[in-house]
């Protein structure tokens, strides 16, 4: 196994640079290259990239020092296969997100050209093709939400929520500000709006939340309530049997109340 690492894009001489070796670098790989514009919300530990690899339904972006590759926990790596095709390259790859519940990896951390092109054989012979249908279930085949707090899946927060708000026949509503939204909540742009109900994505659930709200036993069989008074959803069935109860029982928003004089 080669002693070689990737070059410190952080460096001054690297600057303006760092596409040039980003392509390389994926091309040593046989890792297709696409565009990203996401200059502006590169956190402190990537370069300003405007390139990320994609294999599959891997995502590879360039930090100052090393790669991260990443999946959706749904496409992931069964941690068993990925101890065993990378058990000669653990100095260059790292796991860096198992996850015992599933008993996958679904990020990598990779130090030097030979385990980038060793994580992109093992994808290519294991991996998952794309597939926005392929969700995670629990034990009862429930659909659970991804988990947006995931390092995967950062800036892809809204994809997700209006394909969850899709499904389940909710409107579609764009936020123009982050004055309403809870405190450590994520920087999310859209939400649902039902008749007087809001809700809102969490990590891993969705939260609801009506001034006229739905008795108990109105709400789909699973639903908790937060301390504050929210409705708290785990999977994508109670979302969808919430939106059957506010269209069924919900009170309207009070722009749509008609007086008796009317």
């Amino acid at each position: 196994m080669s002693d070689r690492r990737f070059k410190d894009l952080s460096l001054p001489e690297m600057r303006g640079r760092w596409d040039e070796h980003i392509r390389q670098e994926l091309s040593d790989a046989g890792i297709p290259e696409v565009p990203d514009a996401g200059f502006d919300w590169h956190p402190r530990e990537e370069c300003p990239y405007s390139l990320r690899g994609e294999l599959l339904a891997w995502t590879f972006r360039r930090k100052w020092r090393h790669w991260c590759a990443s999946a959706l926990p749904a496409q992931a790596l069964p941690t068993s296969i990925g101890a065993r095709e990378l058990r000669y390259w653990r100095e260059e790859v790292r796991p860096r997100l198992p996850s015992t519940l599933h008993d996958t990896t679904f990020e990598y951390q990779i130090a030097g050209p030979s385990g980038l092109r060793r994580v992109a054989r093992v994808i290519r012979r294991y991996g998952r093709p794309e597939a926005s249908q392929e969700y995670v279930r629990d034990s009862e085949g429930h659909t659970l939400f991804t988990d947006l707090t995931a390092p995967s899946e950062r800036n892809r927060w809204d994809v997700h929520i209006r394909r969850e708000l899709e499904e389940a026949g909710i409107p579609v509503v764009t936020v123009k500000s982050q004055e309403w939204r809870p405190s450590g909540e994520l920087p999310f742009l859209l939400v649902g709006r039902m008749l007087a109900w809001h809700l809102w994505r969490s990590g891993c659930h969705w939260l609801a939340h009506s001034k006229d709200s739905l008795s108990d036993e109105l709400l789909p069989a699973g639903t908790r309530r937060t301390p504050g008074g929210f409705l708290r959803l785990a999977t994508q069935e109670e979302l969808r049997e919430l939106a059957v109860a506010i269209r069924r029982y919900g009170a309207p928003k009070p722009s749509q109340w008609v007086s008796a004089d009317e």
